[in-house]
């Protein structure tokens, strides 16, 4: 975005040369928000193009050296506990806990529950079946209402 303002003379000073007038205040407010606004995309693109560079140098070596390598656990102390594990491992162990957790029957925590994996499990397959008996019950009420307004229809009142 390219901006530009021409001064033009609003006159002479005594020594004969040009003199200008300050700009006025409307010109000064209607420019401040485009130079603002150009300022900003300028650094943001140059702050982009930069971070992003760090980051892929450094956080790229570090990703690689994470999944690579192995972690040692250790107690608050210090003291190593247990086998070294890669990444993946870990990750792995966490889930599993996690499916393996107890829940009620909301799903919450709970000491006294069922597996997590058990409740998604038979959660997603209760909401199959009310899906399910929720289309037979629509056909079943537009069924019955047929059949209702055909009796009613033969009653004759006398």
């Amino acid at each position: 975005m390219e901006v530009q303002v021409k001064l033009v003379p609003s006159g002479v000073d005594e020594d004969g040369e040009e003199q200008f007038m300050e700009l006025d205040a409307a010109i000064i407010d209607t420019l401040k928000p485009i130079i603002k606004e150009a300022v900003y995309k300028k650094v943001n693109e140059v702050a982009d193009s930069v971070i992003k560079t760090v980051v892929e140098e450094r956080v790229g070596k570090l990703s690689v050296e994470a999944f690579d390598g192995v972690f040692q656990a250790t107690d608050m102390w210090g003291r190593k506990k247990g086998e070294p594990k890669s990444l993946a491992e870990i990750v792995a162990g966490k889930v599993k806990e996690y499916l393996e957790a107890k829940v009620d029957l909301d799903g919450r925590s709970n000491y006294c529950g069922v597996q997590r994996i058990q409740w998604m499990i038979n959660s997603a397959m209760e909401e199959g079946i009310k899906a399910e008996i929720g289309k037979h019950l629509v056909t079943l009420r537009a069924e019955f209402a047929a059949k209702i307004a055909e009796k009613i229809a033969k009653v004759e009142v006398s």
